[in-house]
C-alpha cells in the first residue's frame, strides 16, 4: 500500500507541474539548474514496515535519525549521489540500522528560474540492521520523491519520503524514510550560466 502511493505519488510530482508550467523557456543564464557538486543533510522519520521473518524476532517501532548524502549535478535533469542513512531505533531487538546507497536523482525543474526542482531518485548499497546485538549485512535499495527548493544560488531546503529495504527476506528490514532536510551546491554563481 505505501509502495503504491509514493508511486502516485511520484507521477503527480512529475505530471503536475508540467501541465501548469509557463509556455516560455525559462532563460538559463538565471537558472538554479547547473553542473555542480553538493552536500546534504536530512533529518529522517523512519517508519517501520519490517517483514514477517523478523517480527517474529524483534519488537518493530518507528524511529528517527539522521541522512548525509554527497552528489553531482551531471545534467539539467539528472544527479548521482551517495547517502549514508543512519535510525536510531526501531524498537526493541532491532537497533540502530544504517543504509549507505548510491542513488540515482532524475528532475522535473520548474518555476521562475527553476527555483522548484522535484524529483525521483532509485538507488542500491548495503543494509546493516542490528537484529538483537547482530549486525546483519545485507544488499538494500531506495525508491522514492521529494522536491528542491532554492532560498538562492548555493543553498536549498525541501522535503522527501523513500522505501528503503533489504533485498533479502531475513532480516526483511523495510521502512519508510520521511526527510526534511538541507542542501548545498558548490560551483559558479548563476550569473554564469544554467545547464
Amino acid at each position: 500500500m505505501l509502495a503504491r502511493t509514493l508511486a502516485i505519488a511520484g507521477l503527480i510530482a512529475f505530471i503536475a507541474p508540467g501541465a501548469l508550467a509557463n509556455d516560455e523557456e525559462n532563460d538559463l543564464s538565471d537558472s538554479f539548474v547547473r553542473e555542480a557538486g553538493y552536500l546534504a543533510i536530512s533529518g529522517v522519520g523512519a517508519l517501520e514496515q519490517v517483514g514477517s521473518s523478523l517480527k517474529e524476532r524483534v519488537s518493530p517501532e518507528n524511529g528517527a535519525g539522521l541522512s548525509v548524502r554527497a552528489g553531482y549535478r551531471m545534467f539539467r535533469h539528472a544527479a548521482i549521489e551517495v547517502e549514508g542513512e543512519w535510525v536510531h531505533d526501531l524498537g526493541s531487538g532491532l537497533k540502530n540500522p544504517y543504509n549507505i546507497t548510491c542513488n540515482l536523482r532524475f528532475y522535473y525543474p520548474v518555476g521562475p528560474q527553476d527555483r522548484i526542482q522535484p524529483y525521483a531518485l532509485g538507488g542500491i548499497g548495503v543494509s546493516v540492521p542490528n537484529v538483537n546485538g547482530k549486525n546483519e549485512v545485507t544488499g538494500g535499495w531506495r525508491a522514492g520523491i521529494g522536491v528542491d527548493y532554492y532560498i538562492n544560488e548555493h543553498w536549498s531546503v525541501g522535503p522527501s519520503a523513500a522505501w528503503v529495504s533489504t533485498v533479502s527476506n531475513d532480516p526483511a528490514l523495510a521502512y519508510v524514510s520521511v526527510q526534511l532536510g538541507v542542501q548545498y551546491l558548490f560551483g559558479a554563481s548563476e550569473s554564469e550560466g544554467g545547464l
